[in-house]
């Protein structure tokens, strides 16, 4: 696949998920909502799977958005950030280009002995601590007005378009919110932690020989790429580099831009799009 420029070639998304798959798990922020739905990653006996390089690809593309989601969703523990150090991640988004020179000055100097302090307090910083550089993780500061100071009291976390809009998503797909503590339906870690469920959900379904399930799946990533996630990761990305937020946080978002360019022109193959 020919990726646009900004992207990732087909080839380095499959690299870059083998390594960062594994490097820590999102926190559950979905229940069951009516209907049962797929069980993501299950497994199926090989005789069975006839759509092995299907369901790899859709494994893969689970793996890489449950990384990003598990780091945007809080600040890393000392776990995720050893695993961080011994997947050799650093030096494998600098090969790939992700975060510019700024990653590849900081990859050379950090100190693996302060990474959680480091990474943690940059977190804090960049996304937390309430200063004009702050870089939101709601997608209502980037593709809907801010509402009149005064509403902004009685306005819950599950209010506003931005809001309505995924939340009308994720129960399309027999999900709600919920799960380990309140957050926000359109914050980034929620909305990549769908596109993680919805590809766990197609690779099951390559696996039961289901193409016309796998096909559900497809579009409903898709569209949710279409209609949420593209249309404001790339203002989170520039937001953190005109603030000069850390290195490693600046590379992350440069990573989710990429990947979300590539995931759609993948998505789009008519030939592994199934209609029946």
């Amino acid at each position: 696949m020919v990726s646009p420029v900004g992207s990732l070639a087909w080839n380095d998304v499959l690299d870059l998920a083998a390594t960062l798959s594994g490097v820590a798990r999102v926190r559950g922020r979905f229940l069951a909502y009516g209907a049962s739905s797929d069980v993501p990653g299950a497994k199926v006996p090989p005789e069975r799977d006839g759509h092995l390089s299907e369901r790899t690809t859709a494994l893969a593309r689970a793996g890489l958005y449950n990384f990003l989601a598990a780091s945007f969703g809080e600040p890393p523990t000392d776990e995720h950030v050893g695993a961080l150090c011994e997947s050799g991640a650093i030096p494998l988004l600098v090969s790939k280009g992700i975060g510019g020179d700024g990653l590849r000055t900081w990859g050379k100097a950090v100190r693996p002995d302060r990474l959680a302090f480091e990474l943690s307090a940059a977190y804090s910083q960049a996304f937390l601590r309430p200063h004009p550089q702050r870089s939101p993780l709601l997608a209502s500061d980037y593709i809907q007005p801010a509402p009149p100071l005064e509403a902004v009291a009685a306005m819950s976390l599950s209010h506003g378009p931005a809001a309505e809009a995924v939340e009308a998503a994720y129960r399309e797909a027999g999900l709600v919110v919920g799960g380990d503590g309140p957050i926000a339906p359109q914050h980034l870690s929620v909305e990549l932690q769908f596109m993680h469920h919805c590809a766990a959900c197609e690779a099951a379904a390559w696996g039961d020989g289901d193409p016309g399930r796998a096909g559900l799946w497809r579009r409903r990533q898709s569209r949710f790429l279409s209609n949420h996630l593209r249309q404001w990761a790339g203002g989170l990305a520039d937001g953190l580099t005109r603030a000069e937020a850390h290195p490693y946080y600046r590379a992350l978002a440069d990573l989710t831009v990429r990947f979300l360019s590539a995931d759609s022109l993948e998505l789009a193959q008519p030939d592994l799009v199934p209609t029946g």
